[in-house]
């Protein structure tokens, strides 16, 4: 089911993104690769992956007491997910129409963590003895945070969910580039592992044309 609506949402995307771009004969004749996917980069997020998990926050509350110092663990369990998404208008491109290859380096991606409504659990404690500490709806927010900031921390090492991310993104853009090629008659590619040296190579072009100049 998921992979089916995944599905729908991708066609759906390619649709509204190449919306307009169907010509008469005349202009098909056209390259007009650089209009159409331009229109890609007018949005701004592109979503990839969702990762849901079930996560434990731990904290201490202190308390002086006269010269001793008391203290109160407590912890909460909850459920969150966190979104990997690519800023798609700071994507860098560069259009080869002699090949007809679309060098492509996405931006680097995006997390962002939520908590989802209703899952906080109610708030386990130890037991401190003689002094009474009360742990309030700020206390169990400001564990909830710290631990949502870790989780952000780890995800951003785990380089195997950045690698799906990515890939998703890649296969996103080859549907839309297939859809470019079958309205124009073209046969343009996309390659993401060259922008670097194209770039760089334009670079010293026209560093020596200015040159000549």
């Amino acid at each position: 089911m998921k992979k089916l609506k995944r599905k729908i949402l991708l066609i759906c995307f390619i649709v509204f993104m190449l919306c307009g771009c169907e010509k008469s004969d005349k202009y098909k004749k056209l390259d007009l690769i650089d209009e159409q996917f331009g229109r890609m980069t007018r949005i701004f997020e592109l979503e990839t992956l969702e990762c849901r998990y079930h996560n434990v926050a731990r904290s201490k509350k202190y308390k002086n007491w006269g010269l001793i110092q008391k203290n109160k663990t407590f912890w909460v369990e909850y459920d969150s997910v966190a979104n990997i998404s690519f800023d798609i208008s700071k994507m860098e491109r560069y259009i080869d129409k002699k090949d007809k290859i679309i060098y492509v380096k996405l931006p680097e991606p995006k997390i962002e963590c939520r908590v989802v409504d209703g899952s906080i659990q109610k708030t386990k404690e130890s037991k401190n003895g003689m002094v009474k500490l009360v742990i309030d709806t700020s206390d169990i927010q400001e564990a909830i945070d710290n631990s949502e900031k870790e989780m952000k921390k780890e995800i951003e090492k785990n380089t195997s969910l950045y690698g799906s991310a990515a890939a998703k993104a890649e296969i996103i853009i080859r549907n839309f580039v297939e859809e470019i090629n079958n309205i124009n008659g073209s046969n343009y590619t996309v390659n993401f592992d060259g922008y670097d040296s194209v770039a760089y190579k334009k670079s010293e072009e026209n560093t020596t044309e200015k040159n000549k100049k």
